[in-house]
Protein backbone atom coordinates (compact mmCIF):
# COMPACT_ATOMS: atom_id res chain seq x y z
CA UNK A 1 0.00 0.00 0.00
CA UNK A 2 1.25 3.63 -0.64
CA UNK A 3 2.52 5.92 2.15
CA UNK A 4 -0.28 7.32 4.33
CA UNK A 5 -0.81 10.69 3.83
CA UNK A 6 -2.36 12.86 6.41
CA UNK A 7 -4.31 15.24 6.23
CA UNK A 8 -6.69 13.76 3.20
CA UNK A 9 -7.05 16.47 0.43
CA UNK A 10 -10.06 18.02 1.03
CA UNK A 11 -12.71 17.01 -1.41
CA UNK A 12 -14.02 18.52 -3.62
CA UNK A 13 -10.60 20.49 -3.80
CA UNK A 14 -11.86 22.72 -6.31
CA UNK A 15 -12.80 26.32 -5.91
CA UNK A 16 -16.43 25.54 -8.16
CA UNK A 17 -18.86 24.29 -5.54
CA UNK A 18 -22.55 25.65 -5.62
CA UNK A 19 -24.88 25.43 -3.53
CA UNK A 20 -26.99 22.27 -3.25
CA UNK A 21 -30.24 21.19 -2.38
CA UNK A 22 -32.72 18.45 -3.18
CA UNK A 23 -36.27 20.42 -4.16
CA UNK A 24 -39.72 19.34 -2.95
CA UNK A 25 -41.85 18.98 -5.72
CA UNK A 26 -45.39 21.15 -5.26
CA UNK A 27 -47.18 18.42 -6.88
CA UNK A 28 -46.99 15.03 -5.79
CA UNK A 29 -46.57 13.77 -9.65
CA UNK A 30 -43.60 16.65 -10.52
CA UNK A 31 -40.47 14.66 -9.84
CA UNK A 32 -37.75 16.88 -8.07
CA UNK A 33 -35.00 17.63 -9.25
CA UNK A 34 -31.75 15.23 -8.62
CA UNK A 35 -29.69 16.19 -5.42
CA UNK A 36 -26.65 18.59 -6.25
CA UNK A 37 -28.86 20.77 -7.75
CA UNK A 38 -27.09 24.37 -8.03
CA UNK A 39 -29.06 26.83 -6.95
CA UNK A 40 -26.58 29.80 -6.19
CA UNK A 41 -23.20 31.40 -7.13
CA UNK A 42 -20.17 29.21 -6.94
CA UNK A 43 -18.40 29.76 -3.09
CA UNK A 44 -14.91 29.23 -2.28
CA UNK A 45 -13.07 26.49 -0.25
CA UNK A 46 -11.62 28.92 2.13
CA UNK A 47 -14.12 30.19 4.31
CA UNK A 48 -14.92 27.84 7.73
CA UNK A 49 -16.81 24.95 7.61
CA UNK A 50 -19.19 22.80 9.27
CA UNK A 51 -21.36 19.89 7.99
CA UNK A 52 -24.83 17.92 8.51
CA UNK A 53 -23.84 14.35 9.71
CA UNK A 54 -27.62 12.21 9.44
CA UNK A 55 -27.27 8.74 9.45
CA UNK A 56 -29.57 6.51 7.88
CA UNK A 57 -30.77 4.28 10.26
CA UNK A 58 -34.10 5.86 10.26
CA UNK A 59 -36.07 9.01 9.83
CA UNK A 60 -35.37 12.22 11.27
CA UNK A 61 -36.84 13.47 14.43
CA UNK A 62 -37.75 16.84 16.15
CA UNK A 63 -33.81 16.56 17.74
CA UNK A 64 -32.22 15.87 14.46
CA UNK A 65 -33.97 18.86 13.39
CA UNK A 66 -33.26 20.94 16.33
CA UNK A 67 -29.23 20.27 15.60
CA UNK A 68 -28.95 20.25 11.93
CA UNK A 69 -31.55 23.79 11.61
CA UNK A 70 -28.85 25.47 14.23
CA UNK A 71 -25.48 24.04 12.24
CA UNK A 72 -27.09 25.30 8.83
CA UNK A 73 -28.20 29.13 10.80
CA UNK A 74 -24.83 28.92 12.04
CA UNK A 75 -22.78 28.58 8.78
CA UNK A 76 -25.64 30.74 6.56
CA UNK A 77 -25.27 33.48 9.79
CA UNK A 78 -20.99 33.45 9.01
CA UNK A 79 -21.12 32.81 5.36
CA UNK A 80 -19.34 29.57 5.98
CA UNK A 81 -19.11 26.95 3.66
CA UNK A 82 -21.79 23.78 4.91
CA UNK A 83 -21.44 19.98 3.64
CA UNK A 84 -23.66 17.16 3.74
CA UNK A 85 -21.90 13.57 4.69
CA UNK A 86 -24.25 10.61 4.60
CA UNK A 87 -22.58 8.34 7.63
CA UNK A 88 -23.91 4.75 6.58
CA UNK A 89 -21.18 2.74 8.30
CA UNK A 90 -23.06 1.09 11.04
CA UNK A 91 -24.51 -1.17 8.14
CA UNK A 92 -27.08 -3.69 10.41
CA UNK A 93 -28.63 -0.11 11.37
CA UNK A 94 -28.66 1.75 7.76
CA UNK A 95 -32.22 1.31 6.61
CA UNK A 96 -32.33 1.09 2.47
CA UNK A 97 -33.54 4.56 0.68
CA UNK A 98 -32.99 6.20 4.70
CA UNK A 99 -29.91 8.76 3.10
CA UNK A 100 -32.48 10.13 0.17
CA UNK A 101 -35.58 10.91 2.34
CA UNK A 102 -33.38 12.15 4.92
CA UNK A 103 -32.35 14.78 2.17
CA UNK A 104 -35.78 15.31 1.46
CA UNK A 105 -36.63 16.00 4.93
CA UNK A 106 -34.16 18.42 5.17
CA UNK A 107 -34.56 19.96 2.09
CA UNK A 108 -38.50 20.71 2.95
CA UNK A 109 -37.08 22.15 6.38
CA UNK A 110 -35.32 24.61 4.49
CA UNK A 111 -31.82 23.64 4.85
CA UNK A 112 -29.46 23.36 2.05
CA UNK A 113 -25.88 22.39 1.60
CA UNK A 114 -22.98 24.02 -0.71
CA UNK A 115 -21.39 20.34 -2.15
CA UNK A 116 -22.37 16.76 -3.21
CA UNK A 117 -23.41 14.68 0.14
CA UNK A 118 -19.99 12.40 1.01
CA UNK A 119 -21.49 8.94 1.38
CA UNK A 120 -18.88 7.23 3.62
CA UNK A 121 -19.39 3.61 2.59
CA UNK A 122 -18.60 4.35 -0.97
CA UNK A 123 -14.95 4.33 -0.68
CA UNK A 124 -13.08 3.02 2.74
CA UNK A 125 -9.61 3.98 1.28
CA UNK A 126 -9.33 7.18 3.28
CA UNK A 127 -9.84 5.66 6.64
CA UNK A 128 -7.33 2.63 5.86
CA UNK A 129 -4.72 4.73 5.06
CA UNK A 130 -5.53 6.79 8.99
CA UNK A 131 -5.11 3.07 9.98
CA UNK A 132 -1.94 2.35 8.26
CA UNK A 133 -0.52 5.25 10.17
CA UNK A 134 -1.46 4.32 13.03
CA UNK A 135 -1.10 0.61 13.23
CA UNK A 136 3.14 1.63 11.98
CA UNK A 137 3.22 3.69 14.82
CA UNK A 138 1.61 1.31 17.44
CA UNK A 139 -1.11 3.30 18.42
CA UNK A 140 -3.55 1.14 17.84
CA UNK A 141 -3.73 -2.76 18.12
CA UNK A 142 -6.04 -5.42 17.19
CA UNK A 143 -8.58 -7.30 19.58
CA UNK A 144 -10.91 -10.02 19.41
CA UNK A 145 -12.48 -9.22 22.61
CA UNK A 146 -16.41 -9.27 22.92
CA UNK A 147 -18.99 -6.91 24.31
CA UNK A 148 -19.53 -10.19 26.83
CA UNK A 149 -15.98 -10.09 27.99
CA UNK A 150 -15.55 -6.72 28.10
CA UNK A 151 -19.28 -6.58 30.52
CA UNK A 152 -17.89 -9.19 32.17
CA UNK A 153 -14.40 -7.63 33.41
CA UNK A 154 -16.57 -4.45 34.06
CA UNK A 155 -18.87 -6.52 36.61
CA UNK A 156 -15.69 -7.40 38.18
CA UNK A 157 -15.03 -3.73 39.14
CA UNK A 158 -16.80 -0.70 39.43
CA UNK A 159 -18.05 0.88 36.59
CA UNK A 160 -16.10 4.21 35.17
CA UNK A 161 -18.28 6.04 33.11
CA UNK A 162 -22.25 4.63 32.85
CA UNK A 163 -22.94 7.10 31.04
CA UNK A 164 -20.76 6.37 27.71
CA UNK A 165 -23.06 3.37 26.64
CA UNK A 166 -20.10 1.46 25.83
CA UNK A 167 -18.38 -0.99 27.58
CA UNK A 168 -15.28 0.43 28.96
CA UNK A 169 -12.11 -1.29 27.78
CA UNK A 170 -9.42 -0.44 30.19
CA UNK A 171 -5.39 -0.89 29.49
CA UNK A 172 -4.75 -3.76 31.44
CA UNK A 173 -7.25 -5.81 28.63
CA UNK A 174 -4.36 -5.36 25.63
CA UNK A 175 -2.81 -7.86 24.50
CA UNK A 176 0.82 -8.87 24.62
CA UNK A 177 3.15 -6.93 22.65
CA UNK A 178 0.72 -4.62 21.57
CA UNK A 179 3.35 -1.88 21.44
CA UNK A 180 4.93 -3.31 18.39
CA UNK A 181 4.30 -1.56 15.26
CA UNK A 182 1.67 -3.61 13.20
CA UNK A 183 0.53 -4.06 9.56
CA UNK A 184 -3.06 -2.76 8.42
CA UNK A 185 -5.01 -3.91 4.87
CA UNK A 186 -8.48 -3.74 3.76
CA UNK A 187 -10.04 -7.23 3.71
CA UNK A 188 -9.91 -8.40 -0.15
CA UNK A 189 -13.77 -7.19 -1.66
CA UNK A 190 -14.28 -10.96 -1.75
CA UNK A 191 -13.83 -11.88 1.70
CA UNK A 192 -16.28 -14.48 3.12
CA UNK A 193 -18.09 -13.19 6.37
CA UNK A 194 -16.41 -13.51 9.76
CA UNK A 195 -13.03 -13.21 8.00
CA UNK A 196 -11.00 -11.34 9.71
CA UNK A 197 -10.89 -7.79 7.48
CA UNK A 198 -7.11 -6.77 8.28
CA UNK A 199 -4.31 -8.91 9.22
CA UNK A 200 -1.39 -8.34 11.78
CA UNK A 201 1.86 -8.08 10.96
CA UNK A 202 3.75 -11.29 10.62
CA UNK A 203 5.79 -10.96 13.73
CA UNK A 204 2.48 -10.40 15.71
CA UNK A 205 -0.09 -12.70 13.92
CA UNK A 206 1.44 -15.28 16.04
CA UNK A 207 -0.43 -13.88 19.08
CA UNK A 208 -3.46 -13.14 17.37
CA UNK A 209 -6.09 -15.37 16.74
CA UNK A 210 -6.22 -15.94 13.08
CA UNK A 211 -9.59 -16.75 12.37
CA UNK A 212 -11.46 -14.72 14.91
CA UNK A 213 -13.52 -11.42 14.02
CA UNK A 214 -10.82 -9.06 15.20
CA UNK A 215 -11.29 -4.96 15.49
CA UNK A 216 -9.10 -2.51 15.95
CA UNK A 217 -8.39 -0.20 19.28
CA UNK A 218 -6.58 2.93 20.05
CA UNK A 219 -4.35 2.53 22.69
CA UNK A 220 -5.82 5.64 24.93
CA UNK A 221 -3.17 7.61 27.16
CA UNK A 222 -3.79 8.28 30.94
CA UNK A 223 -3.82 12.13 30.14
CA UNK A 224 -6.70 14.40 30.11
CA UNK A 225 -8.03 16.17 27.54
CA UNK A 226 -8.95 20.35 27.08
CA UNK A 227 -10.70 22.19 24.83
CA UNK A 228 -13.31 25.35 25.57
CA UNK A 229 -16.61 24.11 23.82
CA UNK A 230 -17.99 27.42 22.16
CA UNK A 231 -21.08 26.62 23.63
CA UNK A 232 -21.23 24.43 26.37
CA UNK A 233 -17.62 26.03 28.06
CA UNK A 234 -14.29 25.06 29.41
CA UNK A 235 -13.82 21.11 29.19
CA UNK A 236 -11.86 18.73 30.74
CA UNK A 237 -11.82 14.85 29.87
CA UNK A 238 -9.64 11.76 30.18
CA UNK A 239 -10.77 9.28 28.00
CA UNK A 240 -8.88 6.85 29.40
CA UNK A 241 -10.62 6.82 32.22
CA UNK A 242 -14.19 6.54 30.93
CA UNK A 243 -13.55 4.62 28.10
CA UNK A 244 -10.50 3.53 28.20
CA UNK A 245 -9.42 1.85 24.48
CA UNK A 246 -12.02 3.06 22.21
CA UNK A 247 -12.56 1.10 18.79
CA UNK A 248 -10.93 2.79 15.63
CA UNK A 249 -12.13 -0.24 13.30
CA UNK A 250 -15.20 -2.69 13.60
CA UNK A 251 -14.97 -6.27 13.28
CA UNK A 252 -17.15 -6.04 10.36
CA UNK A 253 -14.25 -4.03 8.71
CA UNK A 254 -15.54 -1.13 8.54
CA UNK A 255 -14.09 2.01 10.56
CA UNK A 256 -15.71 2.69 14.36
CA UNK A 257 -17.13 6.27 14.44
CA UNK A 258 -14.64 7.64 16.18
CA UNK A 259 -11.72 7.44 13.08
CA UNK A 260 -14.48 8.33 10.53
CA UNK A 261 -15.65 11.19 11.60
CA UNK A 262 -11.95 12.54 12.45
CA UNK A 263 -11.02 11.29 8.61
CA UNK A 264 -14.35 13.15 7.17
CA UNK A 265 -13.73 16.23 8.70
CA UNK A 266 -10.30 16.86 7.77
CA UNK A 267 -11.31 15.53 3.82
CA UNK A 268 -14.06 18.05 3.74
CA UNK A 269 -12.04 21.05 5.72
CA UNK A 270 -14.57 21.08 8.12
CA UNK A 271 -13.59 23.79 11.21
CA UNK A 272 -16.37 23.75 13.12
CA UNK A 273 -18.44 21.00 14.60
CA UNK A 274 -21.63 21.35 15.67
CA UNK A 275 -24.12 18.77 17.30
CA UNK A 276 -25.66 17.62 20.11
CA UNK A 277 -23.84 17.45 23.28
CA UNK A 278 -24.31 13.50 23.66
CA UNK A 279 -21.21 13.59 22.00
CA UNK A 280 -19.12 15.84 24.27
CA UNK A 281 -17.45 13.52 25.39
CA UNK A 282 -16.31 12.23 22.00
CA UNK A 283 -14.55 15.15 21.55
CA UNK A 284 -11.87 14.34 23.62
CA UNK A 285 -11.50 11.10 21.68
CA UNK A 286 -11.18 12.28 18.39
CA UNK A 287 -8.95 15.42 19.37
CA UNK A 288 -6.07 12.73 20.45
CA UNK A 289 -6.76 10.29 17.21
CA UNK A 290 -6.12 14.67 15.30
CA UNK A 291 -3.33 14.75 17.50
CA UNK A 292 -1.77 11.02 16.85
CA UNK A 293 -2.55 11.70 12.98
CA UNK A 294 -1.01 14.86 12.26
CA UNK A 295 1.97 14.28 14.54
CA UNK A 296 5.59 14.61 13.03
CA UNK A 297 6.62 11.43 10.67
CA UNK A 298 6.63 7.67 12.40
CA UNK A 299 9.66 7.18 14.73
CA UNK A 300 10.05 4.73 18.07
CA UNK A 301 10.48 8.27 20.06
CA UNK A 302 7.59 10.19 18.57
CA UNK A 303 5.34 6.95 18.90
CA UNK A 304 6.97 6.16 22.59
CA UNK A 305 5.79 10.01 23.52
CA UNK A 306 2.32 9.88 21.67
CA UNK A 307 1.23 6.65 23.67
CA UNK A 308 2.63 7.58 27.31
CA UNK A 309 0.87 8.88 29.97
CA UNK A 310 1.39 12.99 29.83
CA UNK A 311 0.29 16.11 30.82
CA UNK A 312 -2.88 17.34 29.56
CA UNK A 313 -3.66 17.42 26.00
CA UNK A 314 -4.96 21.17 24.89
CA UNK A 315 -6.98 21.16 21.80
CA UNK A 316 -5.31 24.63 21.21
CA UNK A 317 -2.12 22.74 20.79
CA UNK A 318 -3.37 20.22 18.27
CA UNK A 319 -2.69 20.90 14.57
CA UNK A 320 -6.05 21.02 12.59
CA UNK A 321 -8.50 20.66 15.59
CA UNK A 322 -12.06 21.55 15.33
CA UNK A 323 -13.45 24.17 16.98
CA UNK A 324 -16.52 22.37 18.80
CA UNK A 325 -20.07 23.53 19.72
CA UNK A 326 -22.47 20.93 21.15
CA UNK A 327 -25.85 22.32 21.41
CA UNK A 328 -28.28 21.11 24.27
CA UNK A 329 -29.55 17.56 24.16
CA UNK A 330 -33.49 17.30 23.58
CA UNK A 331 -35.11 15.32 25.83
CA UNK A 332 -38.80 13.69 27.21
CA UNK A 333 -40.24 14.60 29.95
CA UNK A 334 -38.43 11.83 32.23
CA UNK A 335 -35.13 13.49 31.03
CA UNK A 336 -34.12 10.80 28.57
CA UNK A 337 -33.13 11.34 24.97
CA UNK A 338 -36.09 11.58 22.54
CA UNK A 339 -37.21 7.57 22.12
CA UNK A 340 -40.20 5.82 21.48
CA UNK A 341 -41.38 5.41 24.97
CA UNK A 342 -42.14 9.44 24.39
CA UNK A 343 -44.14 9.15 21.49
CA UNK A 344 -43.47 9.31 17.88
CA UNK A 345 -40.98 12.69 17.32
CA UNK A 346 -40.39 12.09 13.72
CA UNK A 347 -40.67 14.73 11.74
CA UNK A 348 -42.56 12.28 9.10
CA UNK A 349 -45.31 11.89 11.48
CA UNK A 350 -45.61 15.66 12.39
CA UNK A 351 -45.76 16.34 8.60
CA UNK A 352 -48.77 13.57 8.28
CA UNK A 353 -50.38 15.54 11.07
CA UNK A 354 -50.68 18.90 9.28
CA UNK A 355 -47.33 20.36 10.80
CA UNK A 356 -45.79 23.29 8.38
CA UNK A 357 -41.86 23.59 8.23
CA UNK A 358 -42.84 27.05 9.98
CA UNK A 359 -43.69 25.54 13.04
CA UNK A 360 -40.97 23.22 13.39
CA UNK A 361 -38.48 25.73 12.46
CA UNK A 362 -40.32 28.41 14.84
CA UNK A 363 -39.86 25.59 17.70
CA UNK A 364 -36.29 25.30 17.33
CA UNK A 365 -35.77 29.46 17.16
CA UNK A 366 -37.47 29.14 20.13
CA UNK A 367 -35.05 25.83 22.01
CA UNK A 368 -32.50 28.13 20.90
CA UNK A 369 -33.08 31.18 22.43
CA UNK A 370 -33.49 33.17 19.37
CA UNK A 371 -37.46 33.93 19.92
CA UNK A 372 -39.32 34.57 23.43
CA UNK A 373 -42.38 31.98 22.03
CA UNK A 374 -42.25 29.83 19.17
CA UNK A 375 -44.18 31.26 15.94
CA UNK A 376 -43.99 30.45 12.54
CA UNK A 377 -40.82 31.28 10.78
CA UNK A 378 -38.96 30.23 7.54
CA UNK A 379 -35.57 28.40 7.55
CA UNK A 380 -34.58 31.80 5.66
CA UNK A 381 -35.01 33.71 8.82
CA UNK A 382 -33.19 31.99 11.12
CA UNK A 383 -29.73 33.11 10.36
CA UNK A 384 -30.30 36.66 11.43
CA UNK A 385 -32.48 35.85 14.28
CA UNK A 386 -29.89 33.69 16.00
CA UNK A 387 -26.91 35.98 14.95
CA UNK A 388 -28.98 38.64 17.14
CA UNK A 389 -29.44 36.13 19.90
CA UNK A 390 -26.28 34.65 20.21
CA UNK A 391 -22.49 36.29 20.07
CA UNK A 392 -21.43 33.82 17.39
CA UNK A 393 -17.82 35.54 16.58
CA UNK A 394 -17.07 34.90 20.53
CA UNK A 395 -16.67 32.38 23.51
CA UNK A 396 -19.65 31.54 24.97
CA UNK A 397 -21.28 31.94 21.88
CA UNK A 398 -24.99 31.02 22.95
CA UNK A 399 -26.84 32.98 25.01
CA UNK A 400 -27.13 31.95 28.89
CA UNK A 401 -30.80 30.68 29.15
CA UNK A 402 -29.00 27.94 26.04
CA UNK A 403 -25.64 27.22 28.24
CA UNK A 404 -26.92 26.72 31.48
CA UNK A 405 -29.40 23.70 30.21
CA UNK A 406 -27.88 20.43 29.20
CA UNK A 407 -30.49 19.74 28.09
CA UNK A 408 -34.24 20.81 26.35
CA UNK A 409 -37.79 19.06 27.79
CA UNK A 410 -39.74 19.03 24.34
CA UNK A 411 -43.48 19.43 26.47
CA UNK A 412 -46.44 18.54 25.59
CA UNK A 413 -47.23 22.45 25.10
CA UNK A 414 -44.24 21.63 22.27
CA UNK A 415 -46.29 19.15 20.84
CA UNK A 416 -49.29 21.26 21.05
CA UNK A 417 -47.72 24.17 19.29
CA UNK A 418 -46.70 21.87 16.36
CA UNK A 419 -50.13 20.50 15.94
CA UNK A 420 -52.11 23.33 16.04
CA UNK A 421 -53.48 25.38 12.91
Amino acid sequence: MAPAVWPPAIVPADAGLRRYVLRVPSKPNTPPPPPGTPIAAPITTTRRCTRLAPSPTGALHLGNAMAFAAAWAIARAQSWRLVLRIEDLDGPRIKPGAAAHIERTLAWLGLDWDAPPLQQSHDLTPYARAMVQLAQRALVYPSTLTRHQLAAHESGASAPNAGTGEAPHPAALRPDRWQQPRAFALAPANAPPHTPPHTPAPEAAASEPSMSPTAWRFATPNRAVTFTDAIAGPQSHRPANTVGDFAVWTKQGVPAYQLAVVVDDARQGVTDVIRGNDLLDSAARQLMLISALHAPAADNANSATLRADAAPLNAADVHGAPRYWHLPLIVGHDGRRLAKRHGDTRIDTYRALGTTPERVIGLVAHWLGALERPRPLRAIELPALLANAWTLDQQPAAPKRVRQQPTITFTHQDHQWLTST
